[in-house]
């Protein structure tokens, strides 16, 4: 093992030194696999220089399966972390991010490849290498990417910075606090939300600094850094971020003031959420939301008028939630508001109000939503049938029906489950067209129903059934013929026995358990050496004993399973 060590550093030097391809290739010939490798391995590395990159792709996630079997592969993943060059955006170090995902799994040997990575390795590399340590909390690890945070390459020290949130504060304080003045907007924004993330009280007037910096991007990072550390110094200059030019910023510091909680944030956010951009009255109105008062209440209401379909969609959200508890004034214009919403371009609002229409037990609450059976959406059309599902009655049957026979195969579920329970020869009729329904799930739901419906007449469609494609069809036919004493199902059911599927031949042996017919019981006994635990358990059960791997039938039965 010795050896390969030595082997190790020799080729991490050839890496670094002639550069890569991409993720294309390793950059390290295939002559320096070692001879003595574990096949496994041996073939892992040489699909990492497949023409496919899928081929690529999936040798370094088995390398990483492997784990520390799989350290002679260290160098060939280490080369394939990055090209050399400039970093453009986030794309380049990506690009290798499977490489340096299993060299973070591959135990001591992966670690020190990608710590390596991090010192010397071309820029991407050393992005990707930072980027797979997030999760290795070691002493090493910290260490590598606390000097990562002094990289030339800006995209380095953002990695760096995000990478080492949640370890020791006392040195992430000292170490991200210059980085606040960095020349990359990105890094002091990610400096600024690790730093808070400490809970610090020394990150406070640092952090209200970055109020005030030039970068909008830099200036929310900050605002919602202070939430962590809970410091009322916060909030007045949180309050002024409200008129920030910047509609980012203004959201940031909603949010902010939301999560802190001072009562002197509750008129300034009521302002905000006028706000001329959508986004920032939405994150008002969540806000807003949980300190419910008559005054957030009128908000609520006028906002259901909102331009914007989102904020429409959680007013309507907020209002269906305490229509139990506002003023009865209030509560009857809401409720009007919702049946308007019924017919709203935003289908989310549509949602929302149909249920908060059947909530409010408005009568004829039913036909108001009724239409919306027939909505282009899908969603709408499931939630309407879902919502009907608690309000079942033969005035509900005529009105689900035609959904039955829906192009949606969500849809005929849901209105399926909307009929549940109901009884009688039209909901018989309706139920028998779906079990040649296309969908398989749809022939289990109505074949459930049918069973439910405690009709003889379903035998015959049952007897269809045991043919059905779909395995759990044919075990659910199985199993309800096993509650109706018919001859007709024996002959089928002898055949099911020999079903390719375990759970289908089991279904056939339970049903089997009451026949006297001497077929059945030879059949049973067969069973009881069936290759499938859940088959012999099914036979067994039948005999009256639990000895499921018996041979051949020594169980004892009752006179129905006399030979």
């Amino acid at each position: 093992m010795q050896k390969h060590t030595v082997a190790w550093c020799g080729l991490m030097l050839i890496i670094w030194v002639s550069g890569s391809a991409a993720l294309a290739q390793p950059t390290i010939g295939k002559t320096l696999i070692p001879a003595d490798a574990p096949p496994e391995v041996k073939a892992a590395i040489l699909d990492l220089y497949s023409p496919d990159p899928e081929q690529r792709e999936a040798a370094a996630h088995a390398l990483g399966d492997m784990k520390g079997q799989a350290a002679l592969a260290v160098p060939f993943l280490a080369s394939m972390l990055g090209e050399p060059g400039a970093i453009k955006g986030e794309q380049a170090f990506w690009a290798g991010r499977t490489a340096a995902e299993s060299l973070a799994r591959m135990g001591e040997p992966g670690l020190r490849a990608l710590t390596r990575s991090l010192r010397q390795a071309p820029g991407p590399a050393r992005a990707g290498a930072a980027k797979a340590l997030a999760h290795e909390t070691s002493t090493a690890a910290t260490e590598a990417l606390l000097y990562a945070l002094q990289d030339p390459e800006a995209t380095v020290r953002t990695i760096a910075a995000e990478a080492l949130r949640g370890r020791n504060p006392r040195r992430l304080v000292a170490a991200l606090l210059p980085l606040l003045q960095d020349s990359d907007s990105g890094v002091r924004a990610q400096a600024a939300q690790t730093l808070g993330s400490t809970g610090d009280s020394r990150v406070v007037s640092p952090l209200l600094s970055c109020l005030r910096d030039r970068s909008a991007r830099v200036r929310s990072a900050a605002a919602r850094a202070l939430v962590t550390p809970q410091d009322n110094r916060a909030i007045e200059p949180l309050l002024a971020l409200l008129s920030d030019p910047a509609a980012e910023v203004r959201k940031a510091a909603v949010e902010a003031l939301g999560r802190l909680g001072d009562r002197r944030a509750k008129d300034p956010l009521l302002a905000a959420a006028e706000d001329s951009v959508p986004e920032v009255r939405l994150a008002a109105l969540r806000v807003l939301g949980g300190t419910w008062t008559a005054r957030v209440t009128d908000l609520v209401i006028t906002r259901m008028h909102d331009p914007d379909p989102r904020v429409r969609a959680a007013a309507a959200t907020y209002l269906a939630d305490r229509m139990g508890s506002i003023a009865k004034s209030k509560a009857s214009a809401a409720t009007g508001l919702f049946i308007a919403a019924l017919k709203d371009d935003s289908p989310e609002v549509r949602k929302t109000a149909v249920s908060a229409v059947l909530a409010t037990g408005r009568v004829g609450g039913l036909s108001l939503v009724a239409p919306l059976l027939h909505d282009p959406v899908e969603e709408i059309r499931v939630s309407v049938l879902g919502t009907m599902a608690d309000h079942r009655n033969e005035t509900t049957f005529a009105a689900v029906t035609p959904l039955l026979r829906d192009a949606s195969a969500g849809v005929r579920l849901a209105a399926l489950r909307a009929i549940e329970g109901l009884r009688g020869e039209a909901v018989f009729d309706a139920l028998t067209p779906l079990l040649q329904d296309d969908d398989s799930e749809v022939r289990l739901q109505a074949l459930g129903a049918l069973a439910d419906q405690n009709d003889e007449r379903a035998i015959p469609f049952l007897l269809a059934a045991l043919k059905d494609t779909s395995p759990r069809m044919r075990a659910a036919a199985a199993y309800t013929l096993e509650e109706y004493d018919d001859a007709r199902a024996l002959e089928p059911l002898l055949a099911l026995t020999q079903d390719t599927q375990a759970e289908v031949r089991a279904a056939a042996v339970s049903a089997l358990r009451n026949a006297t017919d001497a077929r059945a019981v030879a059949t049973l006994k067969a069973a009881l050496d069936d290759s499938s635990m859940m088959v012999r358990r099914a036979a067994a059960q039948g005999f009256g004993t639990t000895a499921f791997g018996a041979a051949g039938g020594g169980g004892a039965g009752g006179s129905a399973w006399g030979d």
